[in-house]
């Protein structure tokens, strides 16, 4: 199998292996990055259980790690997008709104 790993010229910046293997994990595939992972509880947290999209992952079979990864990445978009007057009208209307947003990879 080729190697088809992005490796960029040398810029003064050091590629740890954990960001390789980070940039590495093919999109659309169901192997999970572990290391990126939060640990595995019985529970689900408060945050999960708040929203009824990321309890519907969790019903549909998606890994709970995943979904308490996910579920932390919308509580930062929230934390950083809050002071917008849209998103905040926005999740007034739609309860899941910073799931979902998290969920379409928003770049920031």
């Amino acid at each position: 199998m080729q190697d088809t790993t992005f490796r960029p010229e040398a810029s003064g910046m050091e590629l740890t292996d954990a960001f390789l293997t980070m940039v590495t994990t093919v999109p659309g595939s169901r192997v999970l990055n572990e290391a990126y992972l939060p640990p595995a509880t019985a529970e689900p947290s408060d945050l999960v259980k708040a929203s009824p999209y990321l309890m519907e992952l969790l019903q549909l079979g998606m890994d709970s790690r995943e979904v308490q990864r996910r579920a932390l990445g919308a509580q930062r978009l929230k934390e950083a997008f809050s002071a917008i007057p849209w998103h905040v009208e926005k999740a007034e209307r739609y309860a899941d709104h910073w799931n979902i947003l998290y969920a379409s990879r928003v770049n920031w």
